[in-house]
């Protein structure tokens, strides 16, 4: 009969054990619970700043591609702009130049003129080869 109550107290005694692990362990889960919720709440606060900072990142990396883009559109425009005024002095230079040519061209048009006019006047040339030197090649 001693052996029945000691079985009996070893049961009561493994029982109010076992429950004491069984609370422990419950509590130990909720606070495992409550952890985790303090967790997820905290990483979910810093992937929104993570995202609230990739966007800002995101936009200045736009407003600077866009800069560079027109920083490349001005730096063509005054390239162009350049080559254009070159182009525009080249024009002058060219236009002086058929200019002086026109003038040479119309001035021994002239003295041709005035030759072969006097040519028919005295109808004689040697009195024009006398006057004007002649270069033999």
């Amino acid at each position: 009969m001693e052996d029945l109550k000691n079985g009996n107290q070893i049961c009561e005694f493994l029982k109010q054990h076992y429950q004491q692990l069984n609370e422990e362990r419950t509590t130990k889960n909720e606070e495992n619970k409550s952890v985790d919720a303090v967790t997820r709440e905290v990483r979910k606060q810093q992937e929104e700043e993570l995202l609230q900072k990739n966007e800002i990142q995101a936009n200045e990396n736009l407003e600077l591609s866009e800069l560079l883009v027109e920083e490349k559109r001005f730096s063509v425009d005054i390239d162009n702009q350049l080559d254009w005024g070159k182009l525009q002095h080249r024009y002058q230079e060219l236009k002086v130049d058929l200019t002086t040519e026109r003038q040479l061209n119309d001035d021994l048009h002239s003295k041709i003129q005035h030759l072969s006019l006097q040519l028919e006047t005295k109808g004689s040339t040697e009195d024009i080869e006398n006057k004007v030197p002649c270069f033999t090649v």
